[in-house]
């Protein structure tokens, strides 16, 4: 590939990169854990910082499904006190693995080639990534040690090294999420794709060691099921049946086909290269299969759009045309580069066998939210870079200006992204701005200014309780400030608020969904009025929430 295009790849995604970095630094020392999960979770770190235990009856089976994460996070406040900006930088250390190990995976083919910078930017412009990114939720870390896997498999020349390297990593990994099992699966499948003369050394330095850690990870998973009463398979799903298996299945096909997986602007590239590598694997030459998936792809992506009604909405239209516009040149001209750019079948055949298990598993389980196909990040992100380099290189060959345009959309992408940093952006610095303008730049002063409901009812308990307080809400968030107070489950009855002393009934659509699915009973603050027994005052009300006093029963 010609000089300009490679130094215009490089310097684009440097400066993306490091804005990124600088953007997610300054965020992660100024703005507190505020993601809803993160904040749930994280009752589990708190607890183990106060007291040094494990285990407790208020921590749920979900938090113990990513015991590496967290409670790694709750010794490092034991040892060094409570401050989450501790926690944020132990979150940001992943989205800099997952980087680094992508980067690396990327030097093995043709080294000339801007494939590193070109990975990075196409994982910049997935906005999951960046939003989620140091969050403090396990979707990035669990991607991160994923893609390590496969770097130490890739990059580790020492054999004893590399398997002892793989089966700690591979562990990590499934003790982080339970969805890194299906990817981990994927990766061995695919590390066995190759000559049959060096199946066995390939066996034992790939599938072996993964299949060790992740059953090592396992047994913890089968230990925590054992405590919890229920089988392993029900302790892995927990959390899923009910309303979200019910959501999974009205949005799994709309969902499927717009092809927003890796974000919007990317799903023309994406559904191209799926076809284009699954062309090549079966035995199609370079030219027909670019040729066939450029059609393709481009009808994918209109049927998608309008299934799903993202255009007539208008919800992200914006990248979704930028990125119709700037991959629509290099999908035309992909069959215009030259044979040293093709990738090879065998190469491509691993990276679709690895993506397989996961994207399998998020469709069929998960498909609500695009963030958890996390584990399969890393095979998708290669495959699409991979197919992208002749593509460019294609484009090149015909139409240099037009080059240069696509190339500049690449770095658009990920730059549009930046604005929702952390699921806060250009916001968050703003309102961090205004807090040292203040002379109130902490923790709470920051959350109450990003979080002003939340805040306020969390201000109104610690007055009226005290810190003892014994609440109930189906807003998890509550879970972080008074571990081991809080209840369990989402209320659904008058009679389940007895032995509390304050119900706080969140009304965000996003949390009363699957209350009112699962318990038949509306978030309507008037209907908890009307309890009996116990009996509830009203206490405090916002925007978002209302909050109760639950009435001691007299004692007769």
């Amino acid at each position: 590939m010609d000089e300009p295009l490679p130094l215009l790849v490089h310097n684009g995604g440097k400066a993306i990169c490091l804005l990124f970095f600088a953007l997610a630094l300054f965020l992660a020392l100024t703005v507190p854990i505020h993601a809803w999960d993160a904040l749930a979770f994280g009752e589990w770190s708190r607890l183990i910082a106060q007291t040094g235990g494990f285990s407790f009856p208020s921590v749920t089976d979900l938090a113990y499904h990513r015991p590496l994460f967290y409670v790694v996070q709750g010794w490092i406040w034991r040892m060094f006190g409570f401050d989450e900006t501790f926690a944020r930088l132990w979150a940001l250390s992943f989205a800099l693995l997952l980087g680094f190990s992508l980067f690396q995976l990327t030097q093995t083919e043709k080294k000339e080639s801007p494939t590193g910078w070109l990975t990075i930017l196409l994982l910049l412009a997935n906005p999951d990534f960046v939003r989620e990114g140091f969050s403090g939720l396990t979707d990035v870390p669990v991607a991160a040690l994923i893609a390590c896997a496969a770097m130490v498999l890739v990059r580790v020349n020492h054999t004893l090294a590399k398997v002892l390297l793989l089966a700690l990593v591979s562990l990590a990994a499934g003790l982080t999420k339970p969805s890194a099992f299906a990817a981990l699966a994927g990766l061995a499948a695919a590390h066995c794709i190759g000559p049959r003369e060096t199946f066995n050394r390939r066996l034992l330095e790939g599938p072996i060691p993964i299949a060790y850690g992740a059953l090592t990870a396992l047994s913890w998973h089968a230990a925590c099921a054992r405590e919890s009463g229920v089988s392993l398979v029900s302790f892995l799903s927990s959390g899923l049946p009910g309303y979200y298996q019910a959501l999974a299945q009205e949005v799994r096909w709309s969902v499927f086909l717009e092809g927003h997986w890796m974000g919007r602007g990317l799903q023309l590239w994406l559904w191209f290269t799926l076809l284009y590598a699954v062309m090549r694997v079966f035995g199609a030459p370079h030219g027909r299969a670019a040729r066939f998936s450029a059609g393709g792809a481009t009808a994918l992506f209109w049927i998608g759009s309008f299934w799903g009604n993202s255009l007539n909405a208008g919800a992200g239209i914006g990248k979704q045309l930028v990125g119709f516009m700037c991959f629509c040149p290099i999908v035309f001209l992909v069959c215009q580069a030259g044979e040293t750019w093709v990738p090879s079948r065998q190469y491509l055949a691993r990276l679709l066998v690895w993506m397989l298990p996961p994207l399998v598993v998020w469709t069929v389980f998960v498909p609500y939210d695009s963030r958890l196909l996390s584990p399969a990040w890393t095979p998708l992100l290669l495959l699409m870079v991979t197919v992208l380099v002749p593509g460019l290189q294609g484009i090149q060959a015909a139409h240099k200006p037009l080059a240069a345009m696509s190339v500049a959309g690449l770095v658009l992408l990920p730059l549009v992204n930046l604005r929702n940093v952390d699921g806060v952006g250009l916001r968050g610095c703003a309102v961090v701005g205004s807090c040292v303008n203040q002379g109130n730049l902490t923790s709470e002063g920051v959350r109450t200014a990003l979080m002003p409901d939340f805040a306020a009812v969390l201000g109104k308990i610690r007055t009226e309780f005290g810190p003892q307080v014994r609440l109930i809400s189906n807003d998890g968030k509550f879970r972080f400030f008074f571990p081991g107070q809080v209840g369990q489950g989402t209320p659904g009855k008058c009679g389940q608020l007895a032995g509390y002393d304050v119900f706080v009934l969140c009304r965000d659509d996003e949390r009363v969904q699957p209350l009112k699915q699962q318990f038949d009973i509306q978030a309507d603050p008037a209907k908890w009025s009307a309890c009996t027994k116990p009996r509830l005052t009203l206490l405090y009300s916002n925007a978002t929430y209302t909050v109760f006093r639950i009435e001691t029963q007299p004692k007769l």
